[in-house]
C-alpha cells in the first residue's frame, strides 16, 4: 500500500490502478481452481458412497448364500432336478435366490498319449468306485441403483445323499 501510495505521486495513480486488475485476475483464477477442486472431491464421495454400498451388499450376499447353501446341505437326502427360490424376509427383502440340486458324472482322466498297452488295457477295464456326485447350486440376486447384480455358489455333495430320479421311479433309494 505504501508503494503505491508513492508510486501514485510520482506516475498520477496509474500504477495502482494496473496493480488491482492483477488482483481481480488472480482472484478469479484461484476460484476457479478452488471450484474444480470442489468438484472432484465432491465426486470422489460419491463415488465412495456407492463402493461402500456395493460392497456391503457383497458381503450381506455372501452371508445370504452361505445361509443357503448351509440349509440344502443339512438334509438327509437330496432330489436330482429338486428347485426352489424366493426372496429373503424382512430387511433383506430386496434379495431373491434361487438353488437347485444336479448331478455330475465323474469322468475318467484322458489316458497319456505314450501310455503302454498294458496301461491301455487297465484303463479300459477300470471303474470309478463313484461315478456321480451332487451339485448344489444358489443363486443370489438383486438391484442397486436400478443395475442388477447376481452372486452364485456352488458345492458338491456325497453320491449317497442323493435320490436319483430313475432310482426313485424303481423304488431303489441308495442307502448312506
Amino acid at each position: 500500500m505504501y508503494a503505491c501510495a508513492e508510486n501514485m505521486k510520482a506516475s498520477r495513480g496509474r500504477a495502482c490502478r494496473t496493480q488491482g486488475g492483477y488482483i481481480l485476475l488472480e482472484a478469479l483464477v484461484s476460484l476457479a481452481v478452488l471450484s474444480i477442486g470442489i468438484f472432484t472431491i465432491q465426486g470422489a464421495m460419491r463415488e465412495a458412497i456407492i463402493v461402500r454400498g456395493m460392497t456391503r451388499d457383497y458381503v450381506e450376499v455372501r452371508f445370504l448364500l452361505e445361509e443357503m447353501v448351509a440349509k440344502l446341505q443339512i438334509q438327509p437326502r437330496l432330489m436330482e432336478g429338486a428347485s426352489g427360490g424366493g426372496a429373503f424376509p424382512g430387511e433383506l427383502s430386496r434379495y431373491r435366490y434361487t438353488w437347485s440340486v444336479t448331478r455330475v458324472d465323474i469322468p475318467l482322466p484322458p489316458l497319456p498319449a505314450n501310455a503302454t498297452p498294458e496301461m491301455r488295457e487297465r484303463y479300459e477295464n477300470f471303474e470309478l468306485p463313484v461315478k456321480y456326485l451332487g451339485k448344489i447350486s444358489v443363486e443370489v440376486s438383486w438391484e442397486r441403483s436400478g443395475e442388477p447384480h447376481a452372486e452364485i455358489m456352488e458345492t458338491l455333495f456325497s453320491h449317497k445323499k442323493l435320490i436319483m430320479l430313475s432310482e426313485e421311479e424303481e423304488g431303489s433309494v441308495p442307502q448312506p
